[in-house]
């Protein structure tokens, strides 16, 4: 092993020097901010593997709305059930999401909704695999096409037991020369307990103590190292139900449909046309006193893909609070992230060996990328 490449998901900048006091082996290491995309993991992912910014490669989330309605598995019947707000109705869907890994439960926006093929727990392979079939060069095709052997690694195929995962690596990055691997931990942590949480703080700094000893044996063999992470992360404040208010409207499902995601309410006019419904109105009203509206200015400063796909009219959480009940998860957060990059408390973390020169006090996610290129271009 020559290199190593090591995401860690959502460890925050402003947590960097837990990381950095641990990692006292090091020489003056590099350290930088790390300027997050507007969106989620699988967005991050997508802009890294491919060194292009989201307008470019296309991709935002794992979802797409579309005018023409397509079949799926649950009956239109059970429509009623699974929008009601009821116990039981909640915990059927925790339990289907859990098993079917099929998050789409508002049955009335589901039939509208196009899955992009990967989501934010797509492995990286799959991701790679996506951008490579739409012709984009990926930083592991350019590996391939420069003869340079490389394994991935994530640790949540390890039943998340980092003792496995880190001798896993040792293991195969004997015979490659670059280890990619994946640890999604701190993202579990931060959504579980808040990024105050003592319970928090303790498991990151175990973490940072497994990552010291580690890097420290690495380091001896003569393995150049970059760690990074995709985002930070912060305390949730506020919970905002608007979940509950569209199974009311008529116009739900008919006229128009909705995607709710944890920091972003998206509304997709099936006619192209808005609709004047009291409903979207009030909750407009409510996601106004928390957050904005996507306008053009915010799709060309976070070069944000520009299409109706995505949706119609796209409202914004600020930090802080959060849409629960949303489409993708069923356990309550209390930490969370995808707010506007503008805020510190969203920025991640790049720490890497001595001979990987970041140059750089904050780098977005492109640069990031091209940091990477540019190394695995000289080995």
């Amino acid at each position: 092993m020559k290199l190593l490449l090591l995401y860690v998901d959502a460890w925050p900048f402003r947590y960097k020097d837990i990381l950095v006091n641990e990692l006292d082996i090091m020489d003056n290491p590099g350290i930088s901010r790390l300027i997050p995309v507007y969106g989620f993991t699988d967005c991050f992912k997508t802009t890294l593997i491919s060194g292009l910014y989201p307008v470019n490669h296309g991709y935002w989330v794992s979802y797409r709305f579309s005018d023409k309605k397509v079949n799926r598995p649950l009956p239109e019947f059970t429509s009623s059930f699974f929008d009601r707000s009821s116990l039981i109705a909640r915990g059927s869907r925790f339990i289907l999401n859990r098993f079917l890994h099929n998050h789409l439960f508002q049955v009335k926006s589901w039939g509208h909704i196009r899955t992009g093929g990967i989501s934010s727990e797509a492995p990286i392979e799959k991701i790679d695999r996506y951008l490579r079939s739409r012709g984009f060069e990926t930083l592991f095709s350019l590996m391939d096409k420069s003869s340079i052997s490389y394994t991935i690694l994530e640790d949540r195929f390890y039943e998340h037991s980092l003792g496995r995962f880190f001798k896993e690596i040792q293991n195969k990055g004997r015979g490659v020369d670059v280890v990619f691997g994946y640890i999604d931990e701190p993202d579990f942590w931060g959504h579980r307990y808040g990024t105050e949480d003592p319970r928090y703080l303790k498991l990151i700094r175990w973490l940072a103590r497994l990552l010291k000893l580690f890097i420290k044996m690495i380091s001896t063999m003569g393995v150049s190292y970059l760690i990074f992470s995709d985002h930070g992360m912060t305390t949730v404040n506020k919970f905002l139900n608007v979940y509950d208010m569209f199974p009311g409207d008529p116009m739900y499902g008919n006229e128009y449909v909705v995607g709710i995601d944890a920091t972003f309410l998206r509304i997709f006019y099936l006619d192209r046309e808005p609709v004047k419904s009291p409903v979207l109105d009030r909750i407009r009203k409510i996601v106004y006193k928390y957050g904005y509206k996507l306008g053009e200015e915010e799709y060309s400063k976070y070069k944000l893909p520009l299409t109706r796909d995505y949706g119609d009219e796209v409202y914004a959480l600020k930090e802080g609070a959060v849409f629960f009940p949303n489409f993708f998860s069923w356990l309550k957060p209390y930490g969370m992230h995808a707010y506007s990059p503008d805020y510190p408390s969203q920025h991640g973390v790049v720490v890497a060996s001595n001979d990987i020169n970041i140059k750089k006090e904050n780098l977005d996610v492109v640069e990031l990328s091209s940091i990477i290129r540019r190394f695995i271009s000289a080995l």
